[in-house]
């Protein structure tokens, strides 16, 4: 018997098709995924902090601050999404304030990367784009700040094209630097493929176009790597 209310979020109900077994091989699965999301955690806020003391060693470059902050964001929202750790381990933390946080990890986490994307190659990638891309994000934070969930939950979808034109313009800089043989750009080329994969991939699951789980702090480890 499932009781099911659901007043703020357009996808809110049962998303998957039931998983039936043993009561122990169902407790392993979700111990299995929820020692993943915390070593998926651990990694990402790890790397997050040691990008952050190569900046402060040498602020001359500002990649490793973008990145730096970019990872322990991703780190964070591995908490609040996949098996929904600080929902499920933490009941009593304000439903609101962790819906919130999840979508403020997602709207100011492509202006960060965009920002590290343009430190690495700035002659690629126009400052005029990035500055646009600054204020789309800024203008979708303050609204998820100051309306309530059920209000900024509805306007998900046009941050989520914004997303992928995003994701296109910065293929669009990489294969500009690939094709004027930058250094170093195929490794990020190849890295920067996994991470276009995994941001497509839990788009389509959170429109729930596809019944899969999120991957996209898997693939920023592939990126990392």
């Amino acid at each position: 018997i499932l009781h099911v209310a659901n007043y703020s979020d357009p996808h809110g109900g049962v998303w998957d098709a039931f998983l039936i077994g043993e009561k122990s091989q169902i407790q392993n699965e979700k111990k299995i995924r929820f020692f993943m999301d915390i070593f998926l955690f651990s990694i990402l806020l790890f790397v997050g902090i040691y990008h952050l003391i190569l900046f402060v060693i040498q602020k001359k470059d500002s990649s490793p601050l973008y990145f730096g902050f970019f990872s322990i964001l991703i780190s964070f929202r591995s908490l609040l999404t996949s098996e929904r750790i600080l929902h499920v381990d933490f009941p009593n933390l304000d439903w609101n304030l962790l819906f919130t946080l999840e979508y403020l990890t997602f709207y100011l986490g492509v202006p960060l990367f965009m920002s590290f994307v343009h430190s690495l190659y700035p002659n690629e990638f126009s400052k005029k784009v990035l500055r646009l891309a600054q204020g789309i994000s800024i203008f979708f934070v303050s609204i998820v700040i100051f309306t309530k969930v059920s209000f900024f939950t509805h306007i998900n979808f046009f941050y989520q094209i914004f997303t992928i034109l995003s994701i296109l313009y910065v293929l669009y800089t990489v294969i500009k630097a690939l094709i004027r043989k930058k250094e170093d750009i195929l490794f990020f080329f190849l890295g920067l493929i996994c991470l276009v994969v995994a941001v497509v991939n839990d788009l389509l699951v959170a429109t729930q176009l596809y019944p899969g789980i999120y991957i996209f702090g898997y693939g920023l480890v592939m990126f990392i790597l």
